[in-house]
Order: structure tokens, then sequence, then C-alpha cells
């Protein structure tokens, strides 16, 4: 190779590499200061896309995570005040009771039901006061449960006189031919049967009032004839408690004839209900991805709700003994509420965990990704320290090299 004064080849070679050097300590020193192997998308652009993609999701499971514990709690609020509510149906089906005896006089159940209003009202006060983040939930704005009734459900059916010693109303003539005939019908409902005389001495008069709302209100009547010598089951027509409609057929045994007329007698009828399913309530996400949701819903705690809009009323027997049905209905729906709240608890708590789980385990992933080995860059470090001081110490034995140039010039 030719001696010149005018380019330098070695020197420019020795820069070169100098350069090169300095940006690798550059990045090196930059790695260890951050603790991360990529900074920048040039370091690495693929493990860069797919490491923001794992942050997101991190992130998003850290905030389901914080969601379903505030769930938890919001469901132990509302089973709080759930618990409050039952010890209150409970002292009503009490009162109720204790007015369903002859023992008691009206006077007696005036004054009990005197304690039941205020009871009905602190109903209404807990479905309104009862919050969690200034959202109510057990007003009915967060979810109902609906009860739904099979269409052709056979119904239990219990038949007791007012007058002991006197039956006329039969367990056997109520059995085969009980039944609700119209969907969506729930049958909670206690009928008076009074048997009062007919214009013709062959036949009386069968009516039948709703102990739940008004003993003086007829919702049917039908004439019992003689002149067959015996009497067939008769299909009457009643109001239900759920505030549907539809037919029960009921039997009157044969043989009742004007010795009977005066006599009284309540028919209980209680449906059996199918699954109970919730509409609306509230979605939660614990999960970082839309549709990740758990939806959570509440009964309705108002006493209007409870009681399907049927007056609470134990002053006389024989609505006391219908107001029995109308507890213990109130009391099915609140025990499958509290069921369901408990459960839901127990599947955020497992939530909880499993999110957890599934975010340390992305977050694993993501470091491997992102985050340095830092043994590992301190012996890049160290040899691109190296690299720099030789490149240097080079590039000064290069510059010399023109030097001997001026040896031909002596």
């Amino acid at each position: 190779m030719a001696i010149s004064v005018v380019n330098n080849i070695s020197a420019m070679i020795a820069q070169r590499y100098m350069g090169i050097n300095n940006a690798n300590l550059t990045k090196s020193l930059e790695r260890l200061t951050t603790g991360l192997r990529v900074n920048h998308s040039g370091d690495d652009a693929a493990g860069l896309a797919v490491s923001e993609r794992l942050r997101s999701q991190i992130s998003g499971l850290a905030q389901a995570s914080v969601n379903a514990q505030d769930s938890v709690s919001l469901v132990q609020t509302a089973e709080g005040s759930l618990d409050e509510v039952e010890k209150i149906l409970q002292r009503i089906r009490v009162l109720a009771e204790s007015a369903s005896t002859a023992s008691k006089s009206d006077a007696d159940r005036a004054l009990y039901q005197v304690e039941v209003d205020q009871l009905m009202i602190e109903l209404d006060r807990i479905a309104q006061t009862t919050q969690f983040s200034g959202r109510k939930l057990l007003d009915g704005t967060v979810s109902t449960p609906k009860a739904q009734v099979d269409s052709a459900v056979r119904i239990a059916t219990q038949a007791f006189l007012g007058t002991a010693g006197t039956e006329f109303l039969t367990s056997g003539s109520l059995g085969a031919g009980t039944y609700v005939s119209q969907a969506g019908c729930f049958v909670d409902e206690a009928f008076k049967i009074s048997i009062s005389a007919a214009p013709s001495a062959s036949s009386v008069v069968v009516q039948i009032y709703s102990s739940l709302s008004d003993d003086t209100s007829i919702i049917a009547r039908y004439t019992l004839g003689f002149a067959g010598g015996s009497t067939a089951a008769t299909t009457v027509a009643f109001l239900s408690a759920g505030g549907g409609s539809g037919t029960v057929t009921i039997g009157i045994a044969a043989g009742i004839g004007t010795a009977d007329i005066g006599k009284t007698a309540y028919i209980t009828s209680t449906a059996v209900e199918a699954a109970v399913t919730v509409d609306g309530g509230l979605e939660i996400l614990v999960g970082a991805n839309p549709g990740e949701t758990i939806k959570l819903g509440a009964p309705s705690v108002k006493a209007a709700n409870l009681f399907s809009n049927q007056a609470v009323n134990i002053r006389t027997m024989g609505r006391a003994q219908g107001t029995l049905n109308q507890v213990d209905h109130a009391l099915d729906v609140l025990h499958r509420a509290r069921g369901t709240l408990g459960a839901l608890q127990n599947r955020f708590e497992s939530t909880i965990r499993s999110v957890d789980v599934y975010r340390e385990n992305l977050t694993a992933a993501e470091s491997r990704i992102r985050d340095l080995d830092m043994a590992a860059e301190m012996t890049v470090l160290t040899k691109n320290q190296v690299l720099i001081q030789s490149s240097t110490a080079m590039l000064a034995q290069a510059n010399l090299i023109p030097q001997s140039i001026l040896q031909l010039f002596r």
C-alpha cells in the first residue's frame, strides 16, 4: 500500500470501529441504567410489540382484581341488609301466627297490626337506604329475581274448617283435579269458602273470597244443586297474589245440604316455582377484555314487591292465616336471593385468586422479553470498555504513520 499524507486509511478504519464501539458502549450503559433490554423499538421490534400487548393485559387484570374485590364488599353490604330483612319477615310471621288463633280477639289483632305496619315501613326504609358507592342495591334498580311458574304445575292444597268436627271439604276431593292452568300465574292464596242459603231448597250457594285481599269481596260464586243426588268438582275463577289470573279446580265433597249453611272453610294453595332467573343486574368486569363479566343481581325488598302489592292485614283470623302464606313466599324469595349472593361472593373470591395468578404469569412472560439480564450485560459493558480503549490507542498509532514520511526529506 502506498504511503500518503492526503488519506490516512488506517486512521479512518480505526476511527470507524471506535464509533461502533462507542455506540455499543452507550447502548449497554442505557440498558444498565434502565434495567430493560428493550428501550426502543429498534432494540427488538417484535419483542416490543408483544410485550406492550402483555403490559396492557397485565394492567387490565390488576384493575379486574380490584373490581372483584369491590364486588365482594358490595355483596356483603347487600347481604347484611337482607339478614335484617329476614328478621323482620320472621317477626311478621310470628305476629300473623299469633293472630291466626281463635283465642285472640280482634282488638288483640289490631294491636299486632300496629307493629306489622311499622315493620313494613322499615322494609321500605332498608330498601331505599342500602347503598354501595352511591348506588342503591335493594330497591329493585339493580335487579329483581323473577319467579317463573310452569303452565301446568301441580299445587299442594290444604283444606281445613273454621269449626272443628264439621268437615265438608276433604283432602281427597281436592287432590287430583287441582292445577294452575295459565302460564306465569303464581298461586299463593288463601281462599275463604262459605255456604249460604239458595233460593231453592234443593241447592246451596258456595261463595269464595280471597283472604289476602278483602273478606267481603266475593271473587267467585256458584250454586250447588242436589237434584242429581251428588255434586261434581266445580271450576272457579280466582285472582292470584302475584297479579296474574287463572283457574283452579276445587272439589266439593258429596252430601252438602242446607244443614251446612253458615259454615266456613279455608283452602290454602301453594304453587311449586321453577328456577329463579335474574333480569338485568350489574355487570362486573373481572377480566382484561370486554365481555369478561359476572352479572350481579339483588331483589327489591320493598314491602310492595315482597308481598306482591297485597296489604299485610292480620286484623281477622282469616287474613292472618293468609298472611302466613304471604310471608312464606317472601321468605322463599329472600332465601334464594341470599343464597345467590353468597354463591356470587364465593365466585368473586375465586375470580380474584384466578386473576392474580393469571397476572403473575403474564408479568413473568413480559419480564423475559423486556427485562435485562444484569450479569450478562455487565460482561458486554466490560467488553465494550476494553474495545473503546483499544480503538482509541490504535487510532493514535494510525495517526503516527504519516509522520514517517518526514524521514524521506532528510
